[in-house]
């Protein structure tokens, strides 16, 4: 067989593998840091247009997770702030209102 049709195969180590998968991996990781990144800075800047109890809301809700029954008796005992389920909602969708217009 004339030598121009043979595929010479190099030889790769588990070493060689390993770091090529590692070195991939690594590229990955770095752009989706830099993709968050990028969310936490307009993230924290629409928080900051906020007041501190709006922040405090929108954190309880959606970092926190904490329930409607939990953000009432909160508001209650830190804020001095006597309301409602309803109460909680408005107070929400106004913050929200807030955040969507910094976020043109």
């Amino acid at each position: 067989m004339p030598d121009f049709l043979v595929i010479k195969k190099q030889p790769f180590s588990a070493d060689d593998i390993c770091s090529r998968f590692l070195f991939e991996r690594l590229t990955e990781m770095i752009r989706e840091l830099r993709e968050k990144e990028m969310v936490v800075v307009f993230v924290e800047a629409w928080l900051s247009g906020l007041t501190e109890r709006e922040k405090w809301l929108i954190e309880q809700l959606y970092f926190e997770q904490q329930t409607y029954a939990y953000i009432i008796s909160s508001l209650r005992t830190k804020h001095g702030v006597s309301t409602s389920k309803d109460g909680v909602r408005r107070m929400k969708k106004a913050a929200l209102e807030k955040i969507f217009e910094m976020a043109g």
